[in-house]
């Protein structure tokens, strides 16, 4: 739980306003990635963080015989992925984009840069993956409980 008020449907700007979003989106890029691929994460975002602008695409772990399990679906204005910005270290973590898949990436450089002089609006986007994070652990947990 935190103290901000949502504000939009972005999962990672979802407690900023229109000013600080848009100054925050000057450590952005726009980027497509074509329909029916699958990729690791680190390949494409490494650190950086994905926002679905849109398009959607599921996220798959593997097994120890390689096959590939379905872990969580996502759509727009969800964040792919938060753990290797956070944590700095890389996933073997798969997606698969059904139709071409409009993301805006949000590069860890450029928002490191930015906390320099915008520590606010840095402890909201905190606040947002912190909340993004521990909402989605659960919903993984959960649903590889009940395949257990």
């Amino acid at each position: 739980m935190n103290i901000y008020t949502r504000q939009n449907d972005n999962d990672l700007l979802k407690y900023l306003s229109e000013q600080e979003i848009n100054m925050v989106n000057t450590c952005s890029q726009d980027m497509i990635i074509e329909g029916n691929i699958l990729f690791k994460y680190n390949e494409k975002f490494y650190c950086d963080l994905a926002v679905i602008a849109k398009g959607r695409c599921e996220m798959f772990i593997k097994n120890s015989i390689q096959d590939l399990i379905p872990l969580e679906e996502f759509t727009v204005g969800e964040l792919l992925w938060e753990l290797p910005f956070v944590m700095g270290s890389k996933t073997d973590l798969y997606f698969k984009t059904y139709d071409k898949l409009y993301i805006v990436l949000y590069k860890k450089e450029r928002l490191e840069e930015f906390e320099k002089t915008n520590q606010l609006i840095i402890s909201k986007i905190y606040a947002a993956l912190n909340d993004s994070l521990c909402e989605k652990n659960i919903r993984i947990t959960q649903k590889l409980m009940r395949k257990t």
